[in-house]
């Protein structure tokens, strides 16, 4: 495999992690805007999903950076193409992960009716 070759795939498997990354975001935003993940509103859930979703973010930005920085080795005629990608993409993951980070600290916690002869209400708001 050519070096332009393997520039070319690196750079569709940054443009396919990004794709993923924000897909996956407006996936669960969408969720959350129908009320489709009721599971969030449990404090140890949003907690796990808070510490998780920049985890997940971090790792998707290495990636990214990683490819933007082996594809600009590769393609020596235009390495500043590479990194204004690169940065783009990195911007637009943190971008949409930060936009889900806020929907979920903003988002009300469910809360419980209070306990009667130890079962509870089950009652969800």
């Amino acid at each position: 495999m050519s070096h332009c070759e393997l520039a070319g795939k690196l750079w569709a498997l940054a443009n396919y992690i990004t794709a993923f990354a924000i897909a996956q975001v407006l996936a669960v935003l969408l969720a959350l805007a129908n009320r489709q993940m009721p599971l969030l509103g449990a404090p140890r859930a949003r907690t796990i999903t808070l510490w998780v979703t920049p985890m997940f973010t971090i790792l998707y930005v290495a990636a990214i950076a990683c490819c933007g920085w082996v594809g600009a080795q590769l393609s020596q005629q235009h390495p500043k193409v590479w990194y204004v990608v690169m940065a783009g993409q990195i911007v637009a993951v943190l971008l949409f992960s930060g936009l889900l980070l806020l929907a979920l600290m903003l988002k009300p916690k469910r809360s419980h009716r209070p306990r009667v002869n130890g079962t509870s209400t089950g009652a969800v708001t």
